[in-house]
């Protein structure tokens, strides 16, 4: 028994299971983050900012934001399950 491993793969697990939980948090935070690094790049025009945000705010970004954040979760679920079993099992 491989006792990192299994301590490694149940960490993975929680902080999995943490961020299915609060999924719509997580994706909503990163559309915020994006939209504020948009508006602080001094590099591109007003326009085409405004343009960015306005579709980094719609029901379709965010659904989409929201997918991948439990496509991350699950993900990350399912390699602490691997881990877990393969810390157990390791002689």
């Amino acid at each position: 028994m491989n006792v990192a491993a299994v301590v490694g793969g149940a960490v993975a697990i929680l902080l999995g299971a943490a961020i299915l939980r609060y999924r719509a948090a997580v994706a909503g935070w990163q559309i915020a983050t994006r939209i504020d690094e948009r508006r602080r790049s001094s590099l591109l025009n007003t326009e085409y900012v405004e343009r960015e945000v306005d579709a980094l705010a719609s029901p379709g970004s965010q659904r989409l934001s929201r997918w991948l954040v439990t496509l991350f979760a699950v993900a990350l679920i399912g390699v602490g399950v691997v881990v877990v079993i393969k810390g157990l099992t390791a002689g």
